[in-house]
């Protein structure tokens, strides 16, 4: 938990390396429109597995809670779809997960949150149990004790910069490569294709003229008086 009071140019190398040592490829990915997920876990052979977050949601207790509630899945070694296949009763129990590591159940009742708790409150008792404030908030809000709008100033964004990352540079600039290749492939096909009906449009008139008689400047056939 102590983790959560990092900044993510600290923790993530050390998340990373944790998982690694487990068999475990820790990921981030850019969210994918209307998929309506913020990670997942694949099983990539019996003893490695992929575990992905993407940016769906910037907010730090978002993240965290994604994050355990996937751990859970690698420990029932289930990836996303076997999970959709077995009883929701799976995705809950990684919800409670999840719930319980980032704040102990004996706690949370110890702490006994109202609508009127203050901001104040909850920078205290994230303390007590060392965590970062917004998770505490964000599961008050979670659990409707407070309203959404409220501890904006205690909930922490992380932004997800892809543009930095070699990888994603060079598969932007394949990407763009493709798209000149490809517009390049479709002038050349729309100038073959007007070509052609630009031949097919002089043929007739060519053999027109193929016949005409330039001495007697007129044409080979006769006209109705």
């Amino acid at each position: 938990r102590r983790m959560t009071l990092k900044s993510p140019k600290i923790f993530l190398p050390d998340l990373k390396k944790i998982f690694a040592e487990c068999g475990v490829a820790f990921v981030l990915l850019p969210h994918l429109k209307n998929s309506g997920i913020n990670g997942a876990v694949k099983w990539i052979s019996s003893t490695h597995v992929l575990l992905a977050i993407n940016d769906r949601r910037n907010y730090a207790d978002t993240f965290w809670f994604t994050l355990f509630q996937k751990t859970k899945n690698v420990f029932i070694n289930f990836d996303s779809e076997q999970l959709n296949q077995v009883n929701d009763a799976l995705e809950k129990d990684a919800d409670q997960f999840a719930q319980e590591f980032l704040i102990p159940p004996k706690e949370y009742k110890r702490f006994a949150p109202t609508y009127y708790t203050s901001d104040a409150q909850i920078v205290s008792f994230a303390k007590s149990i060392d965590i970062h404030p917004g998770i505490v908030a964000g599961r008050l809000q979670h659990d409707r004790v407070i309203a959404q709008n409220r501890c904006s100033k205690l909930k922490e964004k992380y932004k997800i910069v892809f543009s930095s990352l070699p990888c994603v540079k060079s598969f932007i600039r394949i990407l763009h490569y493709c798209f000149i290749i490809n517009c390049c492939h479709i002038f050349v096909i729309f100038a073959l294709s007007s070509s052609i009906k630009f031949l097919r449009i002089l043929r007739p008139v060519s053999e027109l003229f193929s016949g005409w008689n330039w001495h007697a400047k007129r044409f080979p056939f006769s006209t109705a008086a």
